[in-house]
């Protein structure tokens, strides 16, 4: 993918994660590999964002940094992401919640640190099996839940290896520019997910995780492939929870110019 451009995903988890207090935590790692599927290794990643109402250069993604300030969110029913009507009412109904709102409005999902998913972005997914008698409906419903995220990296990213001091650099060097010789360009970055639930709002103690468990690894579960071909017949090897790559040096505002009639 091209920076700047934002990827829809989703998942589902069984059980108790129906109160507003439950929540799915996800933590991106980033990676920088050659293109010819070599070096990969560890990177602090900055970038440039108009945010808090002025552009803002040099921004670290990192938790309690400056990035804390440019809080994301988005909208459950966007018509892009395609959620089933009967989910959204469904969960509505159960909640308590004025589907329009639920449907419709813009909510927060953490930053470029840490996408937090909660209520907001959950829907109750009718299990469609038949119920003995005496299992109320409605619990039967929301006891499989269905989490809808979205994640992207800015459009104006720079790389550098993981602990390089880029701060004490610039202040050592009169400034920056984006075009000092240790960004690493002519690759990708892999942005890797650390997916974990939390229930009550206990965020210091996560009670599931995606693949760090001992016990069960879902990607393995699922058939994860650790090793991928790409068009150029290049060959990159994988890790639990590679998503996406993104281009260095491919940007998407390379795809749109601004301009006017007169």
């Amino acid at each position: 993918m091209k920076t700047g451009y934002a990827f829809r995903f989703d998942l589902m988890t069984h059980g108790n994660y129906y109160s507003e207090a439950d929540h799915v935590i996800i933590t991106p790692r980033f990676y920088y590999v050659k293109r010819d599927g070599t070096g990969r290794q560890e990177v602090d990643l900055w970038y440039h964002e108009d945010f808090d109402g002025k552009m803002n250069y040099f921004v670290k993604i990192e938790p309690a940094g400056r990035n804390r300030d440019n809080p994301k969110a988005m909208v459950l029913g966007d018509d892009f992401r395609n959620v089933a009507e009967s989910e959204i009412t469904d969960t509505a109904r159960i909640l308590g919640l004025n589907r329009d709102s639920f449907e419709k409005a813009s909510r927060p999902v953490g930053w470029l640190d840490q996408v937090i998913l909660s209520q907001y972005q959950r829907t109750f997914v009718d299990p469609k099996t038949w119920l003995p008698a005496g299992v109320d409906a409605n619990a039967a419903t929301r006891s499989v839940q269905k989490w809808y995220g979205e994640y992207y990296l800015p459009n104006d990213l720079f790389a550098a290896a993981k602990g390089f001091d880029v701060t004490e650099y610039g202040r050592t060097h009169n400034g920056l520019n984006g075009k000092e010789s240790f960004w690493l360009k002519d690759g990708f970055i892999i942005v890797n997910f650390q997916i974990e639930t939390v229930q009550n709002g206990n965020f210091g103690n996560p009670v599931l995780s995606y693949w760090g468990s001992p016990f069960c690894n879902m990607f393995r579960r699922e058939g994860y492939s650790y090793v991928k071909t790409d068009s150029n017949s290049v060959t990159f090897n994988l890790q639990d929870g590679d998503i996406v790559f993104y281009d260095t040096d491919k940007r998407s505002s390379d795809d749109y110019r601004t301009g006017g009639t007169h």
